[in-house]
């Protein structure tokens, strides 16, 4: 995205400032996922996650039909940077799925497994840079693999069927 955001003729300073405030974001959800976590069980905080992330994200979409190249890549970042709520809040979801749902024998080869899937797709994110070079092109497919993402996590939500909460609600 920094490529991006220079082809736009966005200063590196403000591409910095924007990296920080998409930081400040992420460590939020630090903050949200604990109160929604004690309102909803893991996979709904999960699913709730990447679908605020996936809203969040159709602003990095509708950057495209924006005019001006200024004003587009300042939607762009604020897309991103919201996104960023629900990014984490779902990393924390499945974390905490892994840790309740995987048996203490078969956690290190379930997370040696995870860990080595994570590092194949973000070498893919590098080659598909490489690939599809202009940006235009790039957000629509992303966008398209996120809203997969999204309906692969309805899928496995309501095939497990979780009760509303696990926990009861505080007053």
């Amino acid at each position: 995205m920094t490529a991006t955001l220079d082809w736009e003729g966005i200063p590196a300073y403000v591409t910095s400032l924007a990296r920080g405030f998409s930081a400040m974001v992420g460590i939020a959800a630090t903050v949200v996922y604990p109160a929604a976590h004690a309102r909803l069980s893991t996979l709904r905080t999960g699913l709730w996650s990447i679908w605020t992330q996936w809203c969040c994200l159709l602003l990095c979409v509708g950057s495209v039909w924006v005019g001006g190249r200024v004003a587009s890549a300042w939607v762009l970042m604020a897309g991103v940077a919201a996104s960023r709520l629900g990014l984490w809040m779902f990393d924390l979801a499945v974390t905490q799925l892994m840790q309740d749902g995987v048996p203490d024998a078969d956690r290190c080869a379930v997370g040696g497994v995870q860990s080595s899937l994570q590092s194949v797709f973000d070498l893919l994110t590098y080659v598909m840079g490489i690939i599809i070079s202009d940006p235009k092109v790039r957000f629509r497919r992303a966008h398209r693999a996120l809203l997969l993402a999204g309906d692969l996590r309805c899928g496995h939500v309501h095939a497990a069927r979780v009760p509303r909460t696990q926990a009861p609600v505080p007053p």
